[in-house]
């Protein structure tokens, strides 16, 4: 009046394994039956109680053995997930917390049907406080919004590291040792995390428009400076557009430039390059013609061509002074002078001073 259970090789054989085992004959002197162990009723409440409370779904079914299996699939189907969440760990430091358990689900995952009726109680307490300590707030975190918003905010962090070294460094710091913590998928530490974020970015989009209109700035005082220029004045159409041009190439693009490193290399560049090459390219090209020369009545040929003049900038040029601090009228007034004496050598030399 007992259920049988069938064993080949100390391997339970059920359904279409016990048939074909049973239908061959080779098989058939190996096969074992002997009664299946019969379980107390409170063991089977207890399994049904235990499944409820960590699977947080009711389990079907009173036959010890059948729920036995069904906690079997359970686990391995949670063991995947944990598996999956702890392949994230790159992108989310704080999964690592999951090894722990995933070292107990590995314990209780596989075995027969009946172990999880007589030998899972001793690991109970275990599993319930890992899924309440752990599992159930972390995957509340991966499956809700602080997941997206952790995301974004570490996103950020990488993409702008190389402004912070200009503006919100501090900032920065606090929101990386937010990431940083081991417990930030407790509570609502990510979701208040959002303020702090938003008014960095917003501090941070600001610094860069301001960054890219003193770029502009200085295209347009440079486009000033050649536009007064003399000598260019005296260019054809076609030479004074290539000059102005070169100046509103230097402003392309500047949209798309998000760096606060690069837009202030960008107006250094301008104006430690581009303005005075222009100014040498354009009195190079105001030059005039050489006149033509009479050389033994058998014919012209010009005369050599005047050499354009030289430019130096002005912040090249170093006065001799010796002090290295003014602190005092007279001393503002020496440095002064040191300086006109030193331009005026320079423009006594034939060069032209940029400033």
């Amino acid at each position: 009046m007992n259920k049988l259970e069938a064993r080949s090789d100390s391997s339970l054989l059920e359904g279409a394994d016990l048939e074909k085992a049973l239908r061959n004959s080779n098989l058939l002197g190996n096969i074992v039956v002997t009664p299946q162990v019969e379980f107390q009723p409170s063991q089977v409440k207890r399994l049904r109680d235990f499944y409820k409370d960590f699977f947080d779904t009711p389990i079907e079914g009173n036959d010890a053995k059948a729920l036995g299996a069904e906690t079997a699939s359970a686990f391995a189907k949670l063991r995947d997930e944990v598996s999956g969440l702890l392949a994230q760990e790159h992108r989310f430091p704080f999964l690592a917390a999951l090894r722990g358990l995933g070292d107990l689900l590995n314990s209780v995952t596989g075995k027969p049907a009946t172990w999880y009726v007589t030998d899972l109680p001793s690991y109970e307490d275990k599993l319930l406080d890992a899924k309440e300590d752990l599992l159930d707030p972390i995957k509340t975190f991966m499956g809700g919004q602080q997941k997206s918003i952790y995301e974004e905010v570490s996103k950020f962090l990488a993409a702008q590291a190389e402004n912070f070294v200009h503006v919100g460094h501090s900032e920065a710091e606090d929101l990386r040792k937010t990431l940083a913590d081991p417990n930030c998928y407790k509570g609502s530490t990510v979701q208040n995390l959002k303020t702090r974020y938003n008014d960095l970015k917003t501090a941070l989009d600001l610094k860069i428009i301001e960054e890219r209109k003193a770029v502009e700035a200085v295209i347009a005082d440079t486009k000033t400076k050649i536009e007064a220029l003399p000598e260019l004045a005296g260019l054809g159409y076609d030479q004074r557009s290539t000059i102005l041009s070169r100046i509103e190439k230097a402003g392309s693009g500047l949209t798309s430039v998000t760096l606060i490193a690069v837009l202030r290399n960008k107006a250094n560049e301008i104006t430690s390059n581009l303005y005075p090459h222009l100014v040498q390219e354009i009195l190079h090209m105001a030059r005039p013609a050489p006149a033509p020369q009479l050389i033994g009545g058998l014919g012209e040929a010009p005369a050599a061509a005047p050499k354009p003049p030289q430019v130096v900038k002005q912040q090249d040029i170093k006065p001799s002074f010796a002090q290295s601090v003014l602190s005092q009228d007279s001393d503002v007034n020496a440095y002064v002078e040191a300086l006109r004496t030193a331009m005026l050598a320079e423009i006594h030399a034939g060069k032209k001073i940029i400033v």
